[in-house]
């Protein structure tokens, strides 16, 4: 080849290679521009990210703080209203409360003034029938009883005399008297409308008593003669029952007798030696 050929192609191959170097280098930095303004950009993102988190956090502090603001009134207004809502049912609870407490210490107090008035009640009624009892005592007709023996008349007798302040009325009942086993019961009706204070009613039984002498105290001794007599009466006040029996009692050793009540009788008999 000849050398201007070679100059030519030298040439050739530098205006190519200049040319070709020229557009890498242009693209060279065409891409490293590009690059570099990728990073930039990427990182003006990543500087923006916290701004934007910051601006969210901040928003979020706002929103938490309008949040709290809002609800500290709120739980304030909620917690008067139920303050305020529980207070009847405080008012109701303390005020039954009361009332139970109330109607216990009412109910002690009723049942104690009851059992006193119960008691005082029965002090007043024995009391008042106390006193009833010593007017009717002071004031009422009474009688008094007591057997009788005329052995010299020949007969045996009751006599019940009324000893107390007013007279008696509507005197009714009857007298017995009995001799032992030997004769049968001798009964005396009573009936007195009216029996003056003072006065006396009496029932009379014949007897055939032996003429006096030796064998008449023998006699005497074996009569075993009783009177018992029942009768009702109105003493003024109220009708009143009363009754007495009387019994000849004998004494066999100091020869006598005389009539007495048949309970002192029977415990001066049991008091006798055998």
């Amino acid at each position: 080849m000849r050398p201007y050929q070679f100059r030519w192609l030298r040439g050739f191959l530098n205006t190519s290679f200049g040319a070709l170097s020229r557009e890498v280098n242009e693209a060279t930095k065409k891409q490293e521009n590009a690059i570099t303004e990728a990073a930039q950009a990427a990182n003006e993102e990543r500087n923006k990210i916290p701004e934007v988190i910051a601006r969210i956090a901040t928003a979020i502090e706002a929103t938490n703080a309008d949040v709290k603001s809002y609800e500290k009134p709120q739980r304030k207004k909620e917690y008067r209203l139920q303050k305020w809502s529980l207070l009847p049912a405080w008012i109701t609870a303390l005020a039954t409360t009361g009332a139970f407490i109330g109607a216990f210490v009412y109910a002690n107090i009723a049942s104690r003034q009851l059992r006193e008035m119960k008691q005082t009640n029965e002090l007043n009624r024995k009391a008042l029938e106390l006193s009833r009892n010593m007017f009717h005592a002071s004031q009422a007709a009474v009688f008094t009883c007591q057997m009788m023996v005329q052995f010299e008349a020949s007969r045996v007798l009751v006599e019940c005399r009324d000893v107390g302040q007013i007279s008696a009325t509507d005197v009714h009942g009857e007298a017995i008297l009995t001799r032992g086993q030997r004769e049968g019961a001798q009964k005396r009706t009573i009936s007195r409308d009216l029996v003056l204070k003072g006065d006396v009613f009496s029932a009379f039984y014949p007897i055939n008593v032996p003429a006096p002498g030796p064998t008449q105290f023998d006699w005497i001794a074996r009569q075993h003669l009783k009177i018992e007599t029942t009768f009702t009466y109105n003493d003024g006040f109220e009708v009143k029952s009363q009754s007495y029996c009387g019994t000849l009692l004998v004494d066999v050793k100091q020869r006598n007798y005389g009539p007495t009540d048949c309970e002192i009788a029977k415990e001066l008999q049991e008091g006798q030696p055998r």
